[in-house]
């Protein structure tokens, strides 16, 4: 009788090895594994191959290939790389032809360029989605929402990688190739997608949501995305192959607005990680009819990393309506949600912010009309005066001001009020 650790190291040519993998929960471990002349390994009901030798060779094709077919989550090759380098190479098949599929070689190499800490693995397992809108989702995806919370699963190859490295204190930092079937029930059917522009993009399960860093360059003749570089702290676990026009999103973390003194509001937003991000529009609305844009604000453009940004706008009398508007590189737009500020006063206090002040000072003026803002030395002497004709934010340069301490004084038809400034060194 043969064992079955010995055939797994020692295939014959074009012999399917699937009863050994179709048991449940089923977990074979070897030291080494040498797929000759087109021999499958077919992985099935949550079964496991574990290679427990962490070099490079340990598996194997010779001949015309190998074939290891995983199609599902759980249908895991396990490989006990630990602290080791190089190149590892996968040799994934789709579905064979036998039972309905294409049978198309679609090898994933993980070339491991600075080790890992720790004991680890690497868990590897892909799958062909059932349908164009790309279901079931791996367990821990909750969607392929576009930026504007659309479904964007036709720009989506119809596969999911998982790629796991587990037990390790630091992940390994490595370079990534996805092997990917052409065919049309992977790319085709109602799919709309470039194949030129595919990318690989991965899910941040603490962000529950799609990074929008895109990576890698596709090859339509190898069929592959390759150069995908992946380090320790950004090694997630599922990853897509996705048509870089239309990435999937990254949603907003946060949108508000505050009161910021006597008729002055403050906007604030707050963005996880940003994909060719050209600016912000900020609008306001007293009926949620009418819409007009109060100003810009220039985007991060292409970050990782949590943007922060503000806007401040005079209240008019009654409830305020604003909204945030991103819009993209290439014309593309989405919006936060509407939020509101109440302002019943007719007239208020002006409002200085920065001060301390450096090259220029910003003022709020609540109330309507002419008002003249003039700045004086202690001494009396008045060094800067200038009119404004309209409530509003408005910016005083000061960059022709001597450091030390200053009044200003806000004159309008109706108030005086005098603030005291400082001039920064």
């Amino acid at each position: 009788m043969i064992s079955k650790k010995l055939i797994c190291k020692q295939f014959l040519p074009k012999v399917f090895v699937a009863f050994l993998f179709f048991c449940p929960l089923f977990a074979s471990s070897q030291t080494r594994l040498v797929l000759n002349n087109d021999a499958y390994i077919i992985i099935n009901n949550g079964a496991k191959v574990v290679l427990e030798d962490a070099s490079t060779n340990a598996l194997a094709t010779l001949g015309s290939g190998g074939n290891i077919v995983s199609e599902g989550e759980d249908n895991q090759l396990i490989w006990d790389i630990g602290t080791a380098t190089g190149a590892y190479t996968v040799p994934f098949t789709t579905t064979p032809a036998a039972q309905g599929g294409n049978g198309t070689k679609i090898p994933f190499t993980i070339d491991i360029s600075a080790s890992g800490i720790g004991t680890g693995d690497i868990k590897f397992s892909t799958y062909e989605t059932n349908t164009d809108t790309n279901t079931p989702f791996p367990s821990m995806v909750t969607s392929l929402d576009n930026t504007s919370g659309v479904d964007g699963s036709l720009r989506v190859v119809d596969r999911f990688w998982l790629i796991k490295a587990e037990g390790y204190t630091s992940k390994p930092s490595s370079t990534m190739t996805f092997g990917y079937d052409d065919a049309a029930n992977e790319i085709g059917g109602t799919n709309t997608i470039n194949e030129a522009s595919l990318r690989a993009q991965r899910f941040n399960v603490s962000a529950d949501s799609w990074e929008t860093l895109l990576f890698g360059t596709a090859n339509t003749a190898a069929n592959t995305v390759s150069s995908v570089n992946v380090v320790p702290n950004d090694f997630h676990d599922a990853w897509i192959l996705v048509d870089e026009i239309q990435p999937l999103p990254v949603v907003w973390q946060g949108f508000d607005v505050y009161h910021a003194g006597e008729g002055m509001g403050r906007l604030e937003w707050v963005t996880l990680s940003e994909n060719n991000t050209s600016h912000y529009e900020i609008e306001h609305s007293m009926n949620l009819v009418n819409w007009n844009t109060l100003g810009y604000v220039d985007a991060a453009g292409n970050t990782q990393n949590i943007s922060e940004y503000e806007y401040y706008h005079a209240l008019e009398r009654g409830v305020n309506y604003y909204r945030v508007k991103q819009v993209d590189l290439d014309g593309a737009y989405d919006y936060t949600d509407i939020k509101h500020l109440n302002y019943d006063q007719t007239s208020g206090s002006s409002v200085i912010f920065g001060n301390p002040f450096d090259d220029h000072l910003t003022i709020s003026i609540p109330y309507p009309g002419e008002t003249v803002l003039s700045i004086y030395a202690l001494d009396g002497r008045l060094v800067k005066s200038e009119i404004r004709i309209s409530k509003g934010l408005f910016t005083i340069k000061t960059d022709d001001l001597a450091p030390g301490n200053y009044a200003l004084r806000v004159s309008s038809l109706t108030k005086e009020e005098v603030h005291t400034i400082i001039k920064l060194d």
